[in-house]
């Protein structure tokens, strides 16, 4: 069978003419399944950096559960992906071995002596015949050096051969399935949520920060590529409110904790969702950060009535999270940009 040629990686797919107008829709042997328009195909083909094109490759195939389409403002943002290191590709790699081959024992069947042929060379396939065999071993492959983010043969069998199998010994030489010692490592890599596509939001209940919520908090975690974040201040429900929240960022992938306000509930969640090793985004808008600010407090008269007086307090991020690395923020425009960039830097 012959196949086309995936705009993004080079790799054999097929091809779905206009799924809507001016959209192609691609099943990809290493990226996955996509939808591209032609806007984004031509800013496409101006990006000749082969390691932007492996990220964006690498961040279709993880996002693989929700429906992807490829505009050209998602092309610009996708290239601001952050490059990995050696050993955050070798931790890919080994936990999509792992989620793929469960049972300690059965071997990964995999024909990596014929990896050169799978690197970003559309001459291998272009126009071409693939025999049943390849395609097989295409569909094997593929998959995890789109996962690894891997950028040619010899990245490949550097981490393969010379790091998971000989140094760290992860995986036996003779028989290509996880080692005790691969096992017990990837325990250590475990982290609660690693296919979630939920974000927990944090935040001080006010009418400022709804809007901030609203118009740039949501929007910012739904265009980094994950669901609609939750904001139990928002949410209808029965139960407990904190066991709500606890139950709500026990589910998440990662929570955004805005300390605008200096709220005790915020450090609380986000210190709980450290606990439990929940990735941690801090923000907070910077006249509350570290500054006098101005605040409305009730006050008891003689008569015993309450009347508001405006103070001015001094707002101070407690010791034990001011090292964070906070995002701080004048304006909602801001704070958006910051969270899409933050969010694909540390936790796609």
């Amino acid at each position: 069978m012959k196949y086309d040629v995936c705009p993004i990686c080079g790799s054999p797919c097929t091809i779905k003419e206009n799924v809507e107008r001016d959209i192609k829709g691609f099943n990809c042997f290493r990226c996955g399944i996509f939808k591209i328009t032609e806007e984004a195909e031509t800013c496409l083909a101006n990006v000749t950096n082969n390691e932007i094109r492996v990220n964006i490759s690498g961040w279709i195939r993880e996002n693989k559960d929700m429906e992807i389409l490829l505009t050209e403002k998602k092309i610009k943002s996708l290239t601001q992906l952050k490059n990995l290191s050696v050993f955050e590709k070798a931790d890919k790699i080994l936990i999509y071995l792992s989620q793929k081959y469960p049972i300690p024992g059965v071997g990964f069947r995999l024909n990596i002596n014929g990896t050169n042929n799978y690197f970003m060379n559309i001459n291998n396939y272009f126009g071409k015949d693939i025999s049943e065999q390849a395609v097989s071993d295409c569909k094997k492959i593929l998959p995890l050096i789109s996962i690894g983010r891997i950028l040619d043969y010899f990245e490949f069998h550097f981490i393969w051969d010379s790091f998971l199998k000989k140094e760290k010994q992860y995986i036996q030489s003779d028989y290509d399935s996880f080692t005790p010692k691969g096992w017990a490592y990837l325990e250590s890599l475990r982290q609660p949520n690693p296919n979630s596509r939920k974000a927990f939001v944090a935040m001080w209940f006010t009418d400022e920060m709804y809007d901030i919520f609203d118009n740039y908090i949501e929007t910012a975690v739904i265009e980094a590529g994950f669901d609609k974040p939750i904001y139990v201040g928002k949410r209808e429900h029965n139960n407990n409110i904190n066991d709500e929240i606890i139950a709500e960022i026990n589910s998440s992938r990662f929570i955004i904790a805005d300390f605008t306000g200096n709220r005790g509930g915020v450090y609380y969640e986000a210190g709980y969702a450290r606990g439990i090793r929940i990735p941690v985004i801090y923000t907070c808008k910077e006249n509350w950060f570290n500054k006098y600010v101005k605040q409305s407090i009730k006050i008891k008269k003689k008569s015993k009535s309450e009347i508001d007086k405006e103070v001015s307090m001094f707002s101070q991020i407690h010791f034990d999270v001011n090292h964070q690395n906070f995002i701080i923020w004048k304006t909602g425009e801001e704070l958006k940009e910051k969270l899409i960039n933050r969010i694909k830097a540390t936790i796609i």
